[in-house]
């Protein structure tokens, strides 16, 4: 749990907590998340939220697409 009360959803060394295309996916660099070459697919967390606050940062090749939703 973070200090303002909020709960980290990403543990920044593997897909615990995660569901969908795990295998499609890598974490690198401490704590990114890369999508495989050629590859894609949803991430889900396992526990389900009704209300929520997100805060992220990602960096998207040209015409990337976020997927976050």
């Amino acid at each position: 749990k973070a200090e303002d009360g909020m709960t980290t959803i990403f543990n920044g060394k593997d897909f615990d907590g995660w569901q969908g295309a795990t295998e499609n996916y890598e974490v690198i660099d401490g704590g990114a998340l890369r999508c495989k070459k050629a590859k894609g697919g949803a991430l889900f967390t396992k526990d389900e939220s009704a209300d929520f606050q997100v805060a992220l940062e990602f960096k998207l090749p040209p015409n990337g697409n976020n997927g976050l939703a």
